[in-house]
């Protein structure tokens, strides 16, 4: 009896959509991480010959 009502709430769950909201931050923090992740190995990738071309960076925009 109680793994019938176990496999019940199971199907109930899995029909269940998923909420609008949570999908989109999850995309959101999903574009970040990767946005992150390019940053932080771009010489690796520059390397590798993933990323094609190396802009320098106004020094305008730099930190003293």
């Amino acid at each position: 009896m109680h793994s019938l009502n176990r496999n019940r709430m199971q199907r109930r769950a899995a029909a269940t959509p998923a909420d609008p909201h949570l999908v989109y931050a999850v995309v959101a923090l999903l574009l970040v991480f990767g946005i992150l992740q390019v940053d932080i190995h771009r010489d690796a990738l520059l390397k590798l010959g993933v990323m094609i071309g190396h802009e320098q960076m106004d020094p305008r925009f730099l930190a003293p």
